[in-house]
């Protein structure tokens, strides 16, 4: 979240583009034109776009980590691969212990039984 949408409004002197304080507001790209005075032809064009970490600059374990926390956009990423990732890492991480026994006592799908990404499919068919 650098704020690019913002920076553009900023330059288009007006709301042209959806921002707001957070990640991953900006959802796809748009063109965004500043204001031409008196008929003449507009000053310039911006082209507005979600942020993405490229995979070959940052691990996908740190990537995931980033999404959990809200800090990527959710343009960039598959939710239910997130989902599933977090739930590896309460599995795994020392300083989580007891969150797989409340996951499953909260969603009553047996988180320790299967592995991840078939908890967030079985969660899924469960609630819908």
């Amino acid at each position: 979240n650098v704020g690019k949408s913002a920076l553009i409004n900023r330059l288009a002197g007006r709301k042209a583009a959806r921002s707001e304080n957070r990640a991953g507001v900006t959802r796809s790209v748009a063109w965004v034109r500043g204001k031409g005075r008196d008929g003449a032809p507009p000053p310039f064009e911006l082209l507005d776009s979600p942020g993405i970490i490229p995979a070959k600059q940052i691990d996908q374990r740190a990537a995931a980590r980033l999404a959990m926390c809200g800090r990527i956009g959710e343009a960039s990423y598959d939710e239910r691969l997130v989902a599933a990732e977090l739930l590896y890492e309460l599995a795994k991480a020392p300083y989580a212990r007891g969150a797989i026994k409340r996951a499953t006592a909260k969603y009553g799908v047996d988180a320790a039984e299967i592995a991840p990404d078939l908890f967030v499919e079985a969660l899924a068919h469960k609630r819908h």
